[in-house]
């Protein structure tokens, strides 16, 4: 768990922060609205870049659109590799957000937790999954404990690196389910089962999870991988009774949530 005090993300590519103002200033984004799934950087425009926040929310002036820097999972997959990531804050009334990770609510004292963001990767995504690390750094321009930024850079813009956060994606999810093929049976000779392999594949986002496995005369043997991968895995489903019908459904997750049901 990081117990970092957070408060926001990081400057898209190209801008470095230099006391947090770039050399040709600001230009606030009003931007459209954020993806639902994306995590955005947003700043207090009433004290000049002193106070950030990130969000999957839509926020309203006074704070100021910034940029996307990733894209998270679904709120609670619970997949294994990922880890929640929630905004905090110390003070009810004033400024103070910042990300942190785990599985309890914030970390410490009388912080309260403002929104659920979703999760990220605690490491870097299976299957080649486009991906961007997101450091904790610390603000040295803002007041003692004021503003901690994220940044994809390690260096964190000329501040101190707080550690690492974890991974986000940097495409924009995609529309299409996973795939649910190959279908192949396999006849054995007594005393031993009729199987059969179905493959689950996902070349977009990339495969989350495969849950809500419901077989009847039979058992399903689900695959263990690591969220993101886009190569096929192989479910087995085994008949527990020849000569008598089995039927199998089970769901399979990608990354940007679309479900499709195999059966």
């Amino acid at each position: 768990m990081h117990a970092i005090r957070r408060a926001a993300l990081s400057i898209a590519s190209g801008c470095c922060l230099i006391g947090l103002l770039p050399a040709n200033g600001w230009a606030v984004a009003a931007g459209p609205a954020p993806e639902p799934t994306a995590l955005n950087r947003y700043y207090d425009q009433y004290t000049s870049f002193l106070d950030h926040q990130s969000t999957t929310r839509v926020l309203s002036p006074p704070s100021g659109f910034e940029h996307t820097l990733a894209y998270v999972v679904r709120r609670g997959s619970g997949a294994a590799g990922l880890t929640p990531v929630r905004n905090c804050t110390y003070n009810a009334t004033a400024g103070d957000h910042h990300l942190e990770t785990g599985a309890a609510a914030c970390d410490v004292g009388d912080q309260r937790v403002v929104s659920e963001e979703g999760d990220i990767f605690t490491s870097v995504p299976g299957g080649g999954a486009s991906h961007v690390a997101i450091y904790s750094c610390f603000n040295v321009f803002a007041p003692p404990d004021e503003d901690v930024f994220e940044s994809m850079l390690a260096n964190c813009e000329g501040h101190p690196n707080l550690g690492l956060l974890g991974y986000g994606l940097t495409y924009v999810p995609d529309s299409t389910a996973p795939v649910c093929s190959g279908f192949v049976v396999r006849r054995a000779r007594d005393p031993f089962p009729d199987q059969a392999d179905v493959t689950v594949t996902d070349s977009d986002s990339g495969l989350l999870e495969i849950t809500n496995a419901d077989v009847v005369n039979g058992s399903v043997t689900v695959p263990t991988f690591v969220p993101g991968t886009r190569t096929g895995q192989t479910v087995t489903v085994t008949k527990a009774t020849k000569g008598t019908l089995t039927r199998f459904s089970l769901d399979v997750t990608d990354i940007a949530t679309n479900i499709d049901n195999c059966r």
